[in-house]
């Protein structure tokens, strides 16, 4: 099940009526998503955007650097106050750990009365964590030994929770204010089906949403399992132990398509290329004998990296 759409503009031109479109896109696919026996709380719903520096600069209590000169970490806290104030103290420390200046914290404004009871009950503090400029290795880092993050990047932002997909709008103000514009957005209504729904587990993750079920997904872990330490140490050196496991347990398959995509960009390939290798199209002769309409490049592509890669096979 699930319900993706993606909007962009061609021709990069950010606005907010763009980000309202992508919602109003995400409230049509309510028939995709799920409901719990409250009926007011659903399986997840979320967006992904760029980063609304025009919006940060204007709420950000501390001076913010220029667009693109910061990365934006979104992020789940408890709602306990000494619980949250120990993850807040132990991300800045990560962060000062890896040479990268912590610029501040903002409180991200929520209606809570949005939604379901179910979720009410599991709701998290949610907060963004700005700091200075940072290569793709360093965040790369930080989302791995910072779980509570949901996204981290310097270009993007993810707003996502356990909703339905028209109360997304109301419980994230920041959506509702004409000072969020993009170029960009990705949604998804969540239908879960092999993990318990969660504030985490909803879509968009860093890089993708998916729908379906990643049919080859134990094998895949293994196969991963099996080079971890040494993709970790050929990225990362001596400090590749530290990010291990690649992939968390617990989550769900697509999250861990999105951990595969973040570590083929970290090694060098681009988007394009990643989701070629991660999901294949098919590039062999047919059951007939049949030659498929894949280019003799293409085929080539997929030929010389098939010993190194398994597909990420869903229906």
């Amino acid at each position: 099940m699930c319900g993706i759409a993606g909007i962009v503009d061609s021709h990069g031109r950010a606005s907010h009526e763009l980000v309202r479109d992508a919602i109003t896109a995400l409230e049509r696919m309510d028939h995709r998503g799920a409901r719990g026996a409250d009926d007011a709380t659903g399986d997840g719903a979320g967006i992904l955007t760029q980063i609304p520096h025009e919006l940060l600069t204007a709420t950000c209590t501390f001076p913010l650097p220029l667009a693109g000169q910061y990365a934006l970490g979104a992020m789940f806290l408890p709602q306990d106050r000494d619980q949250m104030t120990i993850e807040k103290s132990r991300f800045e420390r990560l962060v000062a750990a890896e040479g990268i200046r912590f610029l501040g914290w903002r409180d991200v404004p929520v209606e809570s009365s949005a939604l379901g009871k179910e979720a009410a009950r599991t709701e998290p503090l949610v907060a963004h964590a700005v700091i200075a400029a940072a290569s793709d290795r360093q965040l790369y880092r930080l989302r791995s030994l910072f779980p509570a993050l949901i996204s981290l990047s310097a270009r993007t932002v993810v707003y996502k929770g356990l909703m339905l997909p028209e109360q997304l709008r109301s419980y994230y103000r920041d959506l509702a204010d004409p000072r969020f514009v993009s170029a960009i957005a990705l949604v998804h209504s969540r239908f879960s089906t092999n993990t318990l729904p969660s504030w985490h587990l909803a879509h968009p993750f860093n890089f993708l949403c998916n729908n379906g079920e990643i049919n080859a997904l134990s094998g895949n872990l293994n196969w991963l399992a099996a080079r971890e330490e040494q993709i970790a140490r050929d990225l990362f050196g001596s400090k590749g132990r530290e990010i291990l496991p690649l992939v968390r347990a617990g989550r769900s398959d697509s999250a861990h398509l999105d951990e595969m995509v973040s570590l083929l960009l970290l090694a060098g390939y681009d988007l394009a290329e990643a989701m070629m290798l991660l999901i294949p199209e098919p590039w062999q002769s047919g059951a007939d004998g049949e030659r498929l309409a894949v280019t003799d490049g293409r085929q080539a592509f997929y030929r010389y990296h098939a010993p190194a890669f398994e597909p990420w096979d869903g229906p």
